[in-house]
This record gives C-alpha cells, sequence and structure tokens, in this order.
C-alpha cells in the first residue's frame, strides 16, 4: 500500500511541475533601440509578415522577442504578439521555431507536437512601419 502512495505522490509532483512549468512562459525583449513608444490597443493586431510583403514600404526593427517552453506553439506566439503591441510593434518579421523559419502562423502547425515535454524556442524581429 505504501508503495502505491509514494507512486501517486510522485505523479501528483510530476503533474504539478508540469502545469507550473506551463504557466510560466513569458516573452523577452531585446530592444535595439532607446525609443520609448506608446502601446498598442488591446484590439490592435499585430501581422506576422511574410518574406517579401514589405518590399516597398518603409520600416524600423525596434527589437527582437524571444519565449522559450513547453506549451502550445500558436499560444506563445500569441503571446509574442501581445508583447510586442505593449511595446508599440506594427508588426513581427523573421519568426522562428527551434532555429526554423516560419512564414505564417499556419505554418507552426508542424511544431505542435501532442508531447507536452517538448521544448519550443521561438524568436522573431518587431517592427514599426514609417509613417508618410
Amino acid at each position: 500500500m505504501n508503495k502505491i502512495i509514494r507512486k501517486l505522490k510522485g505523479l501528483l509532483l510530476l503533474l504539478i511541475s508540469v502545469m507550473v512549468l506551463n504557466g510560466c512562459v513569458v516573452p523577452q525583449y531585446i530592444s535595439y533601440d532607446e525609443v520609448v513608444r506608446d502601446s498598442k490597443s488591446e484590439d490592435y493586431f499585430v501581422r506576422i509578415y511574410e518574406d517579401g510583403e514589405l518590399e516597398g514600404l518603409d520600416y524600423n526593427i525596434i527589437g527582437e522577442v524571444v519565449i522559450s517552453g513547453s506549451d502550445n506553439v500558436v499560444k506563445m506566439i500569441e503571446l509574442i504578439r501581445k508583447k510586442s503591441k505593449e511595446i508599440g510593434g506594427d508588426g513581427i518579421i523573421d519568426l522562428e521555431v527551434n532555429g526554423n523559419s516560419v512564414s505564417s502562423v499556419s505554418g507552426v502547425n508542424g511544431f505542435v507536437s501532442p508531447i507536452v515535454y517538448d521544448t519550443f524556442f521561438i524568436k522573431c524581429k518587431v517592427i514599426v512601419l514609417k509613417q508618410d
């Protein structure tokens, strides 16, 4: 009986650890300049630009956002979008998951794994569009 209780305690500890780790996924921002920008509104949509979409548009890269964790990749990208809004970003370029370039959010489906213990490292650059 004691063996079963010890196994259940160990399993419970493992389950709590996984839940805590999943709850601690926080994007980090690395600023490329000293400018403090106003946050975007709550309903502002931070777009992920694919290669070639910015041709003819004037923009500045203001920094980089990175996030690491064993959570759903789509959820992690939404956290990156939220962080980008907080720092005043208009869009995201050069999105990478585990070192592989991703052209759009739909492309991250190849990285979504049913195994909870996979760790993902996502990074991108945040841009602001120059106003004419």
